[in-house]
Order: structure tokens, then C-alpha cells, then sequence
């Protein structure tokens, strides 16, 4: 039997495959890598949290986690693409102007599938759980330097990635469970559970990691043997090589960052929503039609003492739901005002999917459900917004100015938020939310309350203190000493309800 590879006569067309292979590996080793510790660490974040009853005080380390897998996610998209796009031009290689590969029988052997499947092979519902290893054998097969064809390894590292695959969708399905049932009891040993899968997925994820490089780099090195690789090239120095990796990597994070964006600015994963009657015995459910067709669930919370014949509109922050916001709603109520606790769309299960304009949508839908449903006077109606949720009634109160304004932590506009947690990426040339609090501030003729932590490491409260005084209307603003952003001190501040009291009674004495 002859030694000469299979698939490598002198009419091949040669495609040179060894430089997109190393760039293909090395994303697929980079993406192997960051998805696995981003799963790893996320599930046992999730896991804390729920252990600790949902505190607040993780709910940074949980967005952290969002982003992480997210970021990993699209980082994966790019090796994908260039991972096919070596797949395609390797599969071609041994295409039909080649003598088709040998057997280990020595009998010939046409490939399986031809050179398109190495694309349409991933996206045939179905059949892409069986057809990408079948093309990634031929190829393997065609380029083999031997007659046997020895392509186990295939076989292991696709069990493996969807080993991982499987591992994941269980723990998310694992962590659904409990959705209804709001006791630790039942959520912390499901949660807990889940993390163990989501560990024995990152492992997975490493192995199919591992494997795949391996096939990589020996079909691009055999192709390349068979086929003449490029030319002798001169090295390189280490400067030049280090330049380079880490501009590739400062590439990749942009890339992430720029299409997994809005998992970081809107993270939509929260606790399960508690029944309405832990916002009080006069808090009732209700249901807010947007101007765009979307029927939001949302609290309204009556006064369960004398009434103030104000109402507050509660727009939250940009995590959590309703029921974690409940408590202070409450509290609001209880002091004499109707509240509606607006939940945004995609939070807290309501459909569509959270945007700059499709909030300021929901924020319009708030104030009209209140004007129209709960009784409610445009002037003796308050905005009371935190973080995020003072964004949206900034913008509210710039086209449909309320009573008064109170606006806990606000930020100057939402690049220079990210411009501050991510210094090297370009954040102001990539957002596609926008949120110019301190250009909306100065169209508001309302009343306003600014109400922010001294030790705010989330929002600075230099960003606050602009916002206020940008304010046309400034009543005051009230610095809470030494607290950070999700600090109890600050974000269930008796301040907010005193503000909101001051406000309302001023409008009163009008």
C-alpha cells in the first residue's frame, strides 16, 4: 500500500489552511477556557445567592457573572465563525479534484458529505447533532497522513461538547424549578445542584476545548505538508508577538463587550416574584398596556393610613423585581401615598425585551395607568427613581413633567458609567443605550430631590452631585454618609420617603 496521504494528488487545488487553523485554535482555546471558569464561577455565585435569601449585597457579583458568561458567549460567535471558516477551506482541500481518500482496507473512499455541509452542517435543525462531526471526519480522514483512519478523537471531543451543552440546559432548567416556591428549603439545594452541573459542564467545556485544537492543528499541519504551506517566514521577535496577542485579546473584549451589552446593562435574572401580598395587605396586582402592544405586570400599593392624595410612580434599578423592591414600596404607601411599582419589560416574567426607548415606553405607560385607572393628578403626581430607574423618570419628567422628581444615585448618562468600570474599552462609541440623564435634567421644570451615597464605588457621587446641579429646579440633595450603592443605608433611606413627603406637601400648600 502506497505512502502517499489520501486526498493529495497533483491535481488538488491547494488552499492553505495553517494560518486561519492557528487563529481558529487559539480562539477556540481562549473561548474553551472563559466559558468554562464564567460557568464555573456563575453557578456558585447564583448559588450564594440564593443561600443568602437574595441579598442585595451579591447581586454585583451575579451581574458580574451574567456579564462574564455573556461576554464568553460572544467571544465563542468569533471563533465560531473563523473556526467554520477553516472547516470550509480545509474541506475543499480534499474535495472532488482529489483522489478520494483510502480505507483501512485500502479500498477508496468518497467523503461523506461535500465541502457546503462544512457550514450548513451547524445550522439543519436535528441534523446538526449529528452532521459536524460526520464533516469534520472527512476532513480528518482526507488529510491523514497514514491509510488508517483513526478519528476517535472526533468522536470523543463532539460527546463532550454535547455533554456540556446538555450539563448547562439542565442546571438553568434545574434552577427554574423552584421558580414558584419562594422558600430557601427548596431553592438552595436546587441551586446548589445546578452549580454542580454547570462545574461538570465547564470541565466538559475544557476537554472539547482541548480536543478540538488538537484536530485543528493536526489537519492544518498535515494539509499543510501535503499541500505546501506557506513559505519560510521570519521569526518574529517577543515584543512584536506580545504586541500582537494582546491586541487580539483587547479586540475580542470589545467584541464581547459590544454584542453582550445589554446583559450587562439590563441583567434580567432575579429571584423568583413573590406573591403581591408581601408589598401589604393593600397591594393588588395590575396589568399596564404599552403604547407598543406589551401588557406589563405591575403593584399598585394604596395608603393603609390617612391618604396624601398623591401617587408615586417606583421605577427600580436596572436588577432585581418587583418583590425586591417591595419593602420600600410599602413603607411609601404607608406613608400616604399610592404607589405603582413598575416592573420593565423583561423583568420579573413579563414579555419583550428591555431597551433605552422600550423602558422610557413602559415609564409613559406607568404615568398613564396612574392618571387614567388609579385617580391620579399630573400635579400632584412624583417620580421617585434609583439608578437606572432614575434615567428613565429623567426622561419622563423631560416630556411629561411630573409634581416633583426624587432621583436616588443618578449618573451623568450611562458611557460614563462604563467609562469608568471598563477605562481601556471605547464604551461612549459602542453603547447603543444611551440614557443623557444631565441633558434631560436641565428640561425638567419639576421640583427635584437628589438623593446619593458618599461611598458610592457603582455610581461616583461626583456624577450625582452633577445631576443635581444641572437641575433647573434643585430642591436639595441629601448625600448618605459612607454608603455604597446597594447599601441598605442608602437604597431603603428614610430620606427617599421624607423627600417624597416634602414634595407632596409643598404642591399641596400651592
Amino acid at each position: 500500500m502506497s505512502d502517499v496521504a489520501p486526498g493529495h494528488g497533483p491535481r488538488a487545488r491547494r488552499r492553505r489552511v495553517r494560518g486561519l487553523g492557528r487563529a481558529a485554535a487559539g480562539l477556540v482555546a481562549f473561548t474553551a477556557l472563559a466559558h468554562s471558569l464564567a460557568t464555573h464561577l456563575r453557578g456558585w455565585i447564583l448559588f450564594d445567592y440564593a443561600r443568602s435569601g437574595y441579598s442585595g449585597a451579591i447581586l454585583p457579583a451575579v451581574h458580574a457573572g451574567d456579564a462574564g458568561v455573556g461576554a464568553a458567549t460572544a467571544v465563542g460567535a468569533v471563533a465560531g465563525v473563523v473556526f467554520v471558516a477553516w472547516l470550509f477551506r480545509a474541506r475543499r482541500n480534499v474535495g472532488s479534484e482529489a483522489p478520494p481518500p483510502v480505507s483501512s482496507t485500502g479500498v477508496p473512499r468518497e467523503p461523506v458529505l461535500g465541502p457546503g455541509w462544512a457550514i450548513g452542517a451547524w445550522f439543519v435543525p436535528i441534523l446538526n447533532l449529528v452532521l459536524p462531526p460526520i464533516v469534520l471526519g472527512d476532513v480528518w480522514r482526507g488529510s491523514r497522513p497514514t491509510a488508517r483512519p483513526g478519528y476517535r478523537l472526533i468522536i470523543v471531543w463532539w460527546l463532550t461538547l454535547c455533554g456540556a451543552l446538555l450539563l448547562n440546559a439542565v442546571a438553568d432548567m434545574t434552577r427554574a424549578a423552584p421558580a414558584n416556591q419562594l422558600g430557601p428549603q427548596v431553592a438552595v439545594p436546587a441551586f446548589e445542584e445546578a452549580a454542580i452541573l454547570n462545574s461538570a459542564a465547564a470541565l466538559c467545556t475544557l476537554v472539547s476545548g482541548a480536543l478540538l485544537v488538537k484536530i485543528i492543528s493536526r489537519v492544518s499541519r498535515w494539509q499543510a505538508r501535503w499541500f505546501g504551506g506557506p513559505g519560510r517566514q521570519r521569526r518574529r521577535g517577543w515584543p512584536r508577538r506580545a504586541v500582537t496577542v494582546l491586541g487580539v485579546m483587547w479586540l475580542l473584549m470589545v467584541v464581547g463587550l459590544t454584542m453582550g451589552q445589554r446583559l450587562l446593562i439590563y441583567p434580567t435574572l432575579a429571584p423568583p416574584v413573590p406573591s403581591v401580598e408581601v408589598a401589604g395587605p393593600t397591594a393588588r396586582a395590575v396589568t399596564v398596556h404599552t403604547e407598543d402592544g406589551l401588557a406589563l405586570t405591575a403593584w399598585l400599593i394604596t395608603p393603609s393610613g390617612p391618604d396624601r392624595h398623591a401617587h408615586v410612580l417606583f421605577a427600580q434599578g436596572n436588577a432585581g423585581n418587583r418583590g425586591v423592591r417591595a419593602g420600600l414600596a410599602r413603607r411609601i404607601a404607608d406613608a400616604g401615598f399610592t404607589v405603582l411599582l413598575l416592573e420593565y419589560r423583561g423583568y420579573g416574567g413579563n414579555p419583550g425585551v428591555p431597551t433605552e426607548a422600550g423602558l422610557a415606553t413602559d415609564a409613559r405607560a406607568g404615568r398613564q395607568f396612574l392618571i387614567e385607572h388609579a385617580g391620579a393628578r399630573p400635579d400632584r403626581l412624583l417620580y421617585f427613581g434609583e439608578s437606572l430607574g432614575s434615567a428613565v423618570v429623567t426622561g419622563l419628567a423631560a416630556s411629561h413633567p411630573p409634581g416633583g422628581l426624587v432621583l436616588r444615585s443618578p449618573f451623568t448618562d450611562l458611557a460614563s458609567v462604563g467609562e469608568r468600570q471598563i477605562p481601556i474599552v471605547p464604551v461612549r462609541l459602542l453603547l447603543a443605550d444611551h440614557f443623557p440623564v444631565i441633558e434631560q435634567i436641565r428640561r425638567v421644570p419639576s421640583p427635584t430631590v437628589v438623593i446619593y451615597g458618599g461611598a458610592d464605588r457603582l455610581i461616583p457621587p461626583a456624577q450625582s452631585e452633577a445631576v443635581a446641579a444641572a437641575s433647573p429646579h434643585l430642591v436639595r440633595t441629601v448625600p448618605v454618609a459612607g454608603a455604597d450603592h446597594n447599601d441598605p443605608a442608602l437604597a431603603d433611606s428614610e430620606e427617599i420617603i421624607s423627600a417624597l413627603r416634602q414634595l407632596a406637601d409643598d404642591r399641596r400648600g400651592r
